[in-house]
């Protein structure tokens, strides 16, 4: 028996889907400092951790996403941000291919709150900002603006680029809303940028639930070339102070969709379904000739 548990073990090692290791992942498991490839903890002045975490249910596909744990603020603008690792920076860095990388993350709140979310970015080599970020805002239970904004060098100063008024009616009020973005990083040329609110959890896609479409090819070419992705911030946009509170949980950055919405894709269970098969088979056959 001992010999079969070493052969499914090596066979786990073996397939790439399985041990495939997220860039970034936090899912608040016990305290604001824990997950990998972030710097320090998340910053702000008024949060805390919270036990109860955030779980997002497909009733397409019939999968959840969430875990125990997760981080609460009620103060007014007050922003939830944390650095990248240099490791896990220089993974998302573009490619001359192209390099795909996925962004998620849950927030709840109530529709009074209005949150924004920041993700910066090293410019890159076309580009004549000092600092790049894409900006997604707008109230739970209601539609999201999304814009780009360049940090210019003197006397220029920042330059806000929107690129959709309005994605749509796609977060739920008081609920767990699942946020996908899709970056495709190019040397020398604007990148790209999808997203969508609520997708479904196959592994083999997002499809078109919740996908906000920019025109017919789906797809927001970017203003400028960013070289890489730096850190994350998200912050509440109301007026009064102390009077709603939103949460936020599961922020993972990877290389697929499947990675970041924590479901191994079909590929991986046919392979290893295979294989154990195989390894018991063999297991079977050596001990009947014992």
């Amino acid at each position: 028996m001992k010999y079969l548990t070493l052969i499914i073990l090596a066979l786990f090692l073996a397939v790439p889907g399985l041990r495939a290791a997220l860039i970034v992942e936090d899912f608040f498991a016990t305290n604001l400092s824990g997950g990998t490839g972030l710097d320090g903890s998340w910053s702000g002045s008024d949060q805390s951790f919270t036990a109860s975490g955030l779980t997002y249910s497909d009733a397409v596909s019939g999968n959840s996403l969430g875990s125990a744990g997760a981080v609460t603020a009620s103060e007014d603008r007050t922003a939830m941000e944390r650095s990248l690792t240099t490791g896990a920076s220089a993974s998302t860095a573009e490619t001359a291919g192209g390099n795909e990388i996925w962004i998620a993350w849950l927030g709840s709140g109530s529709s009074d709150v209005s949150m924004q979310y920041s993700i910066f970015f090293e410019p890159g080599a076309t580009s004549t900002s000092t600092e790049s970020s894409l900006i997604l805002s707008g109230a739970f239970g209601g539609g999201i603006d999304i814009q780009q904004r360049e940090e210019l060098p003197a006397p220029d100063g920042r330059t806000n680029t929107s690129f959709a008024q309005d994605v749509g009616n796609t977060s739920t009020d008081g609920s767990a809303n699942l946020f996908v973005g899709q970056f495709n990083f190019q040397i020398g040329a604007n990148d790209t940028f999808r997203l969508w609110v609520n997708p479904t959890l196959e592994p083999t896609g997002p499809g078109d639930t919740g996908l906000s479409d920019y025109g017919d090819s789906g797809v927001q070419n970017l203003t400028a070339d960013l070289e890489s992705i730096l850190g994350f911030n998200n912050r509440p946009q109301n007026g009064d102070r102390n009077d709603y509170s939103y949460t936020f949980d599961e922020f993972r950055i990877g290389t697929s969709y499947a990675q970041v919405i924590a479901i191994p894709e079909p590929t991986t269970f046919s392979l290893l379904a295979l294989l154990f098969g195989c390894a018991l088979m063999g297991h079977r056959r050596r001990r009947s000739q014992a």
